[in-house]
């Protein structure tokens, strides 16, 4: 291959983020812990997933640096990163149907629910990382 295969190990910057947002419509539900919602019942739903921190990154690759100094050079790595915990938050507004006692036991059932996408999201440790490049000097 060239000389170019290379293991590496270090640490990256953590930024990994999901956001999702929603709002039903029609004749749609929407199931929160265990308990089923009409469309009117819901305002809308926003659930968060965020990574912070140093994570330590292991990888294997490859690289070809230009001949001669001038050219084209490529490489590519494949590797993982070691997450930490991630920060789960799950934030819902209760629809203009509902009434006060309803909107808070579907408020409970949100908090009930975020606690159960904290437990999932933990078993999310490795993240698959792919990097590939292309360079050229004159």
């Amino acid at each position: 291959m060239g000389g170019g295969f290379r293991i590496s190990a270090g640490v990256m910057k953590n930024g990994n983020e999901f956001d999702l947002v929603g709002t039903p419509t029609g004749a749609q539900t929407v199931e929160i812990n265990g308990n089923t919602y009409s469309a009117t019942d819901v305002g809308s739903l926003k659930a968060s997933i965020g990574f912070d921190g140093i994570a330590p990154y292991l990888g294997i690759g490859w690289g070809r640096a230009p001949q001669s100094g001038k050219g084209w050079g490529f490489d590519m790595d494949l590797g993982v990163l070691f997450q930490d915990d991630p920060n789960v938050s799950l934030t819902v507004a209760c629809g203009a149907t509902l009434s006060s006692a309803a909107c808070a036991t579907f408020e409970a059932d949100a908090a009930a629910e975020e606690v159960s996408l904290k437990a999932d999201s933990e078993e999310i440790d490795v993240f698959p990382v792919l990097s590939i490049g292309l360079s050229y000097s004159f």
